[in-house]
């Protein structure tokens, strides 16, 4: 059986991904500021004959909304149960915490993963979308874990008059957060395919971090550093980095139960956000579907447990 990083991250969220709940969202953003938001939550349906469920029930899994002036339907494809929340929202309002996940936040029950929307217009016949993804449960330890080490190899790889800036946090940050978002987005997370395709998931992330790596040196250190040694200290540090996600994958694949107090990130969850705007869009960290006009993100649950996700999207109404 395969010990390497696909496999890792495969005993690890098997189990989480298949038979957990899902959310996909859809804010239609109207020219004066208002929106229409849908949220559907998707589960597995109980079993008609003795009504009981295979995996968690969604309202053990997300917080489902409810009352006015939401409008809730229920409904089952095939093997699926759908929850449907939609709701107008005025001009000018935020809508907070209409996207929540369950976990344990230091052994309690709690909303561990919330969100915040708002419109805004930033200009004459301009509109901005802007929804944040906000982790309330513990800063994940095993990134924080490897800068130390990730520290160590650019002292020792970078030439000798930059050596000393390896201490700088910047240069570890920046791989860190990469190695995060590669893995679980937002953009094309590549946790799933670890389990699906390890090869090509694996060659994609070494990919992406030495993208991530090389960017960071020219922006901090220019031409002090010659293509060659930018590319050394890339190899090392993608090495490095891709050897401690694995590992990060094989402790976690062999832990028991949360302790007692402690923190459980609630399982991993697919989250699908998607805006639609009313005129030409000039600016988005997201991807346009052009055939829709929408903009989207892809992420997991775990996205905003390093830091919070930031989701903008920009508009020119009228165009």
């Amino acid at each position: 059986m395969r010990k390497r990083l696909g496999f890792s991250f495969s005993a690890l969220f098997l189990g989480s991904i298949f038979g957990c709940g899902r959310v996909s969202t859809l804010t239609d953003v109207h020219a004066d500021g208002s929106l229409t938001r849908t949220i559907k939550f998707h589960g597995q349906a109980p079993d008609e004959k003795n009504g009981v469920s295979i995996g968690p029930k969604l309202e053990d899994t997300f917080i489902i909304p409810s009352g006015a002036p939401w409008k809730v339907t229920r409904a089952k494809e095939k093997d699926e149960l759908i929850v449907t929340a939609t709701r107008d929202v005025p001009k000018g309002e935020t809508l907070k915490q209409d996207l929540v996940i369950r976990g344990k936040i230091k052994g309690n029950p709690g909303r561990l993963v919330v969100n915040e929307l708002a419109v805004r217009q930033v200009a004459p016949g301009r509109l901005e979308y802007r929804e944040v993804l906000h982790y309330q449960g513990d800063r994940p330890k095993e990134m924080d874990q490897a800068a130390p080490e990730l520290t160590s190899i650019l002292k020792s790889t970078l030439p000798a008059n930059l050596a000393a800036e390896a201490e700088q946090s910047d240069l570890t940050r920046n791989l860190i957060r990469e190695i995060w978002r590669t893995l679980f987005g937002p953009g094309d997370p590549l946790i799933s395919q670890l389990m699906m395709h390890p090869d090509l998931a694996e060659r994609r992330l070494k990919m992406r971090l030495a993208a991530a790596v090389d960017k960071t040196l020219q922006q901090k250190f220019g031409n002090r550093m010659t293509l060659e040694q930018r590319q050394a200290v890339t190899r090392k540090l993608v090495a490095t980095a891709a050897a401690k996600t694995s590992t990060m994958g094989k402790d976690k694949s062999k832990a028991g139960p949360p302790e007692p107090g402690g923190n459980d990130d609630g399982g991993l969850q697919a989250i699908f956000i998607s805006v639609r705007l009313p005129g030409k869009v000039v600016a988005t960290n997201g991807e346009r579907d052009e055939s829709t006009g929408e903009v989207f993100w892809a992420l997991y649950s775990l996205a905003p447990a390093l830091e919070d996700v930031v989701l903008t999207a920009t508009c020119e109404t009228g165009k």
